[in-house]
């Protein structure tokens, strides 16, 4: 960190450096004492969208289904 202030013509440290570096590296600081690769890293990224992506499909299913109940229980009770 101190190396990329310097970069930045800064002396010290700040809370912006350290935000950058740590949004710019976390994966790797996450992930280089497991021994994990960049392409491993990518996989794990896509699996965790994939799965948001499911989860986000699962709750418009749940949505449509209880829309379609309540047109279904409006429809009956006229």
């Amino acid at each position: 960190m101190k190396v990329y202030a310097i970069t930045l013509g800064k002396d010290t440290v700040n809370i912006e450096v350290f935000n950058v570096v740590m949004n710019g590296s976390r994966y790797d600081i996450l992930f280089d004492p497991l021994g994990l690769t960049e392409r491993d890293v990518e996989f794990l990224q896509y699996i965790k969208e994939a799965e948001r992506k499911l989860v986000m499909k699962s709750q418009e299913e749940k949505i449509e289904t209880t829309l379609s109940t309540i047109e279904d229980i409006m429809y009956l009770s006229n």
